[in-house]
């Protein structure tokens, strides 16, 4: 599940959904699946959820909304069509296990602070599946920061 903004009282504003929380729920999603028991000798349903030791110098993100379509397309949508919720870049901290993704005055904050190792990654393009309804097959775009 992706985090989306929580309900709100009147005189709260909604919070904000960032593409730094998107990433850190794309990674440690838990997934399921079937897998024999050697023990019980039956089929039983296994959880899986991934743990990163370490990151790369080069970072290829796919941030898993497909999922998240069914159930939430027009709160995702409206997310990406927000100008400016795309960040020009993120922090990543990898350590013993643990995930955590910033950006904007968060990262910062890390990055002046200096007490853990923050591997920073500038966007340099995306690509984005288009979907015009069932009358159409969809297709692929992609942008590239050429600097």
């Amino acid at each position: 599940m992706y985090p989306m903004p929580k309900q709100h009282s009147r005189n709260q504003k909604p919070q904000r959904v960032t593409f730094s929380q998107i990433v850190k729920a794309s990674v440690e999603r838990e997934t399921s699946s079937k897998g024999w028991c050697s023990q019980c000798k039956k089929y039983e349903i296994l959880a899986t959820r991934k743990t990163i030791q370490s990151i790369p110098s080069v970072l290829v993100l796919n941030t898993a909304l497909r999922d998240a379509l069914s159930r939430d397309w027009e709160q995702m949508l409206q997310l990406w069509c927000t100008p400016g919720w795309l960040p020009d870049e993120i922090g990543i901290i990898a350590d013993q296990g643990q995930f955590f993704c910033y950006e904007g005055e968060d990262l910062k904050l890390h990055l002046q602070r200096g007490i853990h190792n923050v591997q920073v990654y500038s966007l340099v393009g995306l690509a984005a599946n288009i979907a015009d309804g069932d009358a159409h097959r969809p297709h692929l775009v992609a942008l590239a920061d050429g600097e």
